[in-house]
């Protein structure tokens, strides 16, 4: 969600989908090139026709982007004076609205491009949102704990290392609330030669409390790293967090 140099690394496109949408005016011999080109940056070539990458990409990440936006906006359009609600607006709500701080330039020229199928899945979620709010506004519990149910075993299987949305390679681990704590798992992963990306306290979670999140390169370093805090009696997850 972040642009400019200085947010480049060489792990960029590691592991991540590249899709390549050929016309019937390229040849063969164009096509071998760019599959092998994104293929030694690492990234995994699929090939589409552009109609089924632009729905595609509107569907899993143009509309959710519109969607994180309009929560954040959402929430600063009905916070009161004291702005009680930004001040409470961490954990689940921050990782479901990570994706709204991209690129406001970036993103117009995406909707501005991509406006037919943007327009076309936009239009889809509206009627899904007017159909929990019927079921909500009706009380009706079995529609909305199937919903979540759905959801839940469709979310769950999304796989976590691929993808147009989320890269990250990602790791939890419980932590004692104790001085140097933190320092510890930097210094044990450091001595292993695992670069450390980027580190933070979750303290909003639903499946753990002091839980410390450490983002890595790539999935080589996840398994090394899951391996060694296994081995040195942490509680690791190597799931969302």
């Amino acid at each position: 969600e972040k642009t400019g140099y200085e947010h480049s690394n060489s792990l960029l496109f590691e592991n991540a989908y590249y899709i390549l949408t050929p016309t019937k005016d390229n040849t063969q011999e164009q096509i071998d090139f760019m599959f092998q080109l994104v293929t030694r940056i690492s990234a995994i070539p699929i090939i589409l026709n552009y109609e089924e990458h632009d729905d595609i990409t509107a569907a899993i990440s143009h509309v959710p982007h519109i969607i994180a936006a309009s929560l954040v906006n959402l929430i600063k359009d009905n916070d009161d004076k004291e702005e009680k609600m930004r001040l409470l607006a961490a954990g689940g709500f921050k990782d479901i609205t990570r994706i709204a701080s991209s690129s406001p330039a970036m993103w117009e020229s995406i909707c501005m491009t991509n406006t037919k199928s943007i327009l076309k899945f936009l239009h889809r979620y509206i009627a899904s949102l007017e159909t929990i709010y019927k079921h909500l506004t009706l009380k009706e519990k079995d529609y909305i704990y199937h919903t979540f149910e759905l959801a839940n075993e469709y979310r769950s299987s999304i796989p976590n290392n691929v993808g147009l949305i989320d890269k990250a390679h990602d790791i939890c681990l419980d932590i004692t609330d104790e001085t140097g704590a933190i320092a510890t798992v930097a210094t044990l992963l450091a001595s292993h030669n695992i670069s450390i990306k980027n580190i933070g306290i979750l303290h909003n979670r639903e499946f753990a409390e002091g839980v410390l999140r450490i983002e890595l390169y790539n999935e080589s370093d996840v398994d090394n790293a899951l391996a060694l805090l296994a081995q040195n009696n942490y509680t690791v997850y190597n799931h969302d967090c």
